[in-house]
């Protein structure tokens, strides 16, 4: 059984794409202000923490998602061969 391969637009439909590019302009804005010693407001920290924290919690999800999927098609081929080779 063929699986779909993640194409760029398949990432993007799904806005995994702008969810990583948001998360790393937020984080790489915190991590700027940190390094150059400069004061970070309350509210970016917020914000970067909280976008950061939804972007992992949406990878480990999407990663659920691929092995819950993988694993099914799997035992849906193991189920197809097993009654290939026993009929009744």
């Amino acid at each position: 059984m063929p699986t779909n391969p993640v194409t760029f637009w398949t990432l993007l439909s799904k806005s995994i794409i702008v969810q990583s590019l948001i998360t790393f302009l937020l984080v790489g804005a915190l991590v700027f202000m940190y390094v150059t010693e400069r004061t970070v407001p309350e509210g970016l920290q917020t914000m970067a923490y909280t976008v950061l924290a939804f972007w992992m919690g949406s990878k480990v999800q999407y990663s659920i998602d691929a092995t819950q999927e993988k694993a099914l098609q799997t035992w849906i081929l193991r189920k197809e061969t097993a009654d290939a080779n026993n009929p009744e």
